[in-house]
């Protein structure tokens, strides 16, 4: 597991770091120079590793390369959703905080642009917008670099802005503009417009929106939603409650606007149309939800303030070009409603809504945090139960994938295995990039479709191990989570047109490089389950063509699909729970067809998925237990042949099979049919893929002038399952 993760750091921080440095300007090029540095490193802990076998060294240089790598690309990501939703909730300055410390670990990357919009925030709450204006000003005066001082005065309108002065704002890009420094963000131009609507300066507001209109960005998918929202503020100060509503509406190009923000435009449309009465009700439904939107309260309340009397409020004089601005947008939104099904106009505004890998609430992902939280919980189940979630007999137990068992019928445990993983470090990876993953793929897609392609692929991941080989034994989420992959490479590659150049194409070559070196370094560790990996990849690349919403079939067959495939993944689901919660190791035991074999006159029946690997050693590599036999002259009595026995494979028997620790067993010896007698250490191995916990069994009977003698490792957890039937097992040794 150590050498993969290096793998993945080395593969990861490499790409990275050539797209920094490639594709990014100057700002970004300390963090590249980082991850690059972290790359370096990793792939010197790997040669070392890979050369001269593990030393301390190249562990420690590997150790310190993961957890750069967690801290450079994965905390980052982590402590900005938290900083985001501590915003959502106000707590403004442990976002501050969390915005700081991402600055430090991604140097360039947006963080000091939103530590600085939370300190203007900071500072309008606070009262203290001019004594920050002031500083920015001396700033400005001080520095000769005209891109300095057009991205004060930017910071300086924008702290206007937050602090509602729209007269100052209006002012100051005015200013600014008669200068030769527009201010030229999108974000800022789209403020401007309500800032000049707010100080009655309606032709200024239509210079701008068409300004945007005419801007070439206009028609980039991910600014569309802004500029509409500049639109949507300027029809409702010219008081076109129709074309507002229409926007707003269930497949308008502004449907997923909060309520509370859906509310108060709404109200002020109403408020210039004329309608007191419903302005009042818009406004004060506004009112009552902006929980934590302070901002928008005390506009909403301020509006409300000027609805006291019953007099209209009619929009402020505007020239006929800007009536007739308000007019061409009022009919554009028009044509758009009529000529558009409700279905189509709220797909339409689902694809120009990009997805996002930030900053997305629960609520719009239900799957990949129930598949999350469902893996996580599966994993404290086999904690809590057996005390660790290494240990292979505890994983066998809980539903693991043992292949010999599931060919027999046990069908369940491909589903079963999906949930259970192979220690902390294999939990954590997987849900990552369920995470990850899963977020964009059930945006693209939705939250049944995700499902099924979740839970399907990982079916297929475990047929394909199960009948084509890999390891005799698996676990793990990563079949589902490659399926995961396989979807949205189906859906941004082969559906591409649907989106943006820029977004698709960038995504697309990355998820390829990880596809690639997932199932490239299979091939160098036997330990990996590449036909798992092989399979839910393709699973995912199939399931994700038949179940698109962009797929070229028709929309009842489409949905059809959809719905036949949840349904069988929530029954294989439901079926494989039901099969751990009533499966009975020991009878599976007692299922398996048995074998005889002989050797040197000696002879025993052993189950059909045992392999003979030596002179009279056979293994169950399902369970990694192993069974030697031997034939020993009768010179000394048997309980002392036993005892010698047992002292020799404490002192240096498990070390020759691998276990690290031996000591006599404090639970007592399995019961052997008579005359067999025995005795039983208690052995641990603990290496790179986890802590095992088995037993010795040494056993023997008397027999002529023979002493028969075996020994038998087997996981501990499976004790009280093996006992019957390796006492069948005992009873079957003969000449």
């Amino acid at each position: 597991m150590f050498e993969l993760l290096l793998i993945s750091v080395v593969l990861s921080s490499g790409y990275l770091g050539f797209i920094l440095l490639r594709r990014y300007g100057p700002q970004q090029r300390v963090y590249g120079m980082m991850v690059l540095a972290d790359f370096v490193l990793a792939l010197l802990a790997f040669a070392s590793r890979s050369s001269d076998g593990p030393n301390s060294t190249a562990n420690t240089m590997g150790a310190i390369a993961i957890g750069a790598a967690f801290c450079l690309t994965v905390l980052p990501a982590m402590l900005r959703d938290v900083g985001r939703r501590m915003m959502t909730g106000q707590h403004l300055r442990p976002a501050k905080f969390l915005a700081d410390f991402r600055e430090l670990l991604q140097p360039g990357m947006g963080a000091r642009q939103e530590s600085e919009l939370i300190q203007t925030i900071l500072a309008v709450r606070d009262g203290r917008e001019d004594e920050i204006i002031k500083v920015m000003e001396e700033q400005k005066t001080r520095s000769e670099e005209p891109a300095f001082r057009a991205a004060m005065d930017e910071r300086i309108i924008m702290i206007l802005l937050f602090a509602q002065r729209w007269h100052d704002a209006v002012h100051r890009y005015e200013r600014a503009v008669s200068m030769g420094r527009r201010p030229g963000s999108p974000q800022l131009t789209v403020e401007m417009v309500r800032a000049c609507c707010e100080d009655d300066e309606l032709d200024s507001a239509a210079d701008l929106v068409r300004l945007v209109r005419d801007s070439p960005l206009a028609e980039e998918p991910v600014l569309r939603t802004l500029f509409a929202r500049g639109n949507l503020v300027f029809l409702a100060f010219m008081g076109r409650t129709g074309a507002v509503e229409s926007m707003m509406a269930r497949g308008g190009e502004l449907f997923h606007m909060q309520e509370a923000t859906r509310s108060y435009w709404m109200g002020i449309s109403r408020m210039y149309a004329g309608d007191i009465v419903g302005a009042r009700s818009s406004l004060q439904d506004a009112v009552e939800r902006t929980k934590g939107e302070p901002a928008l309260e005390k506009s909403a309340q301020r509006q409300l303030d000027r609805l006291s009397g019953d007099a209209p409020i009619r929009p402020a004089q505007a020239s006929a070009e800007t009536c007739e601005l308000a007019d061409q947008l009022t009919a554009a939104v028009s044509k758009m409603a009529s000529n558009t099904s409700p279905e189509q106009s709220a797909g339409e505004a689902k694809r120009r809504k990009l997805p996002s890998m930030s900053g997305i609430p629960i609520r719009e992902m239900p799957v990949t945090f129930g598949f999350a939280v469902a893996n996580i919980a599966a994993s404290l189940a086999v904690y809590f139960l057996y005390g660790g979630i290494t240990d292979l007999g505890a994983l066998v137990l809980s539903g693991a994938n043992l292949k010999s068992a599931t060919l027999m019928g046990e069908w369940w445990r491909i589903g079963s295995s999906m949930f259970l993983h192979a220690g902390v470090a294999h939990l954590v990876l997987n849900v990552y990039g369920l995470w990850v993953l899963g977020r964009l793929v059930e945006q693209l897609y939705g939250s049944s479709r995700t499902a099924a392609i979740y839970v399907l692929s990982g079916v297929v991941a475990g047929l394909a191990s199960t009948t084509l080989g890999g390891t005799t034994t698996a676990v793990g989420a990563s079949g589902a989570v490659l399926g995961l992959m396989g979807a949205a490479l189906v859906e941004l590659g082969v559906y591409r047109k649907n989106y943006p150049a820029h977004f698709a194409r960038p995504l697309v070559r990355l998820l390829l490089l990880i596809s690639v070196a997932q199932i490239a370094i299979g091939f160098f560790y036997p330990i990996v389950d590449q036909w798992g990996h092989v399979g839910g990849l393709v699973g995912g690349l199939v399931l994700g063509v038949v179940l698109s919403p962009h797929a070229r079939i028709g929309k009842t067959l489409r949905t059809l699909t959809a719905t036949l495939f949840m349904v069988c993944s929530a029954a294989f689901v439901a079926y494989s729970a039901y099969g751990v919660a009533r499966s009975d190791y020991s009878e599976t035991l007692r299922a398996y067809p048995t074998v005889e074999h002989e050797e040197q006159g000696l002879a025993v029946e052993l189950p059909a998925s045992w392999k003979r690997v030596g002179v009279h050693e056979y293994m169950d590599w399902g369970v990694s237990a192993q069974l030697s036999l031997r034939v020993l002259p009768e010179s000394e009595g048997l309980d002392a042949v036993i005892s010698k026995r047992l002292a020799i494979e404490k002192k240096e028997g498990g070390l020759q099979v691998g276990f690290d620790i031996a000591k006599a067993s404090a639970q007592g010896d399995m019961q052997l049919p008579a005359p067999w007698r025995s005795g039983e250490l208690e052995v641990r191995i603990d290496d790179e893929s986890g802590v095992q916990h088995y037993r010795l069994l040494v056993f023997g009977r008397v027999v002529g002038d023979e002493i028969w003698l075996g020994s038998y490792y087997y996981p501990a957890a499976l004790t009280d399952a093996i006992e019957p039937a390796f006492a069948q097992i005992v009873s079957s040794i003969h000449r």
